[in-house]
């Protein structure tokens, strides 16, 4: 689900960053720690106890927790979400026509 996204993420033009596994995804928070505050990304995960422990390693990180994974479908319904959350609104004419289903 969450690669799904991403990737819908991508095709909007977000800068989006899709980690091979979990060493690299703690890796690449080791990184983003080291280099704080030029280096501060959004996060999207799900609720899970590595999520918890990467709070709290990584207090300067900024979470976005996709709490209803398992209920929604497909991706383009996180990708509603996730635009509904920070209210932006994303129309055919803005140039987006690869994202219709």
């Amino acid at each position: 689900m969450l690669l799904g996204l991403g990737k819908n993420l991508r095709l909007l033009g977000v800068d989006v960053y899709i980690p091979i596994d979990s060493n690299d995804f703690t890796k690449y928070l080791r990184e983003m720690r080291l280099s704080f505050p030029k280096n501060q990304r959004l996060i999207i995960t799900v609720p899970s106890k590595s999520y918890e422990i990467h709070k709290e390693e990584n207090p300067n990180a900024h979470f976005f927790v996709l709490n209803n994974v398992y209920n929604t479908r497909n991706a383009l319904e996180h990708l509603g979400n996730f635009l509904n959350f920070f209210n932006l609104d994303i129309r055919k004419e803005d140039g987006f026509a690869k994202l219709e289903s």
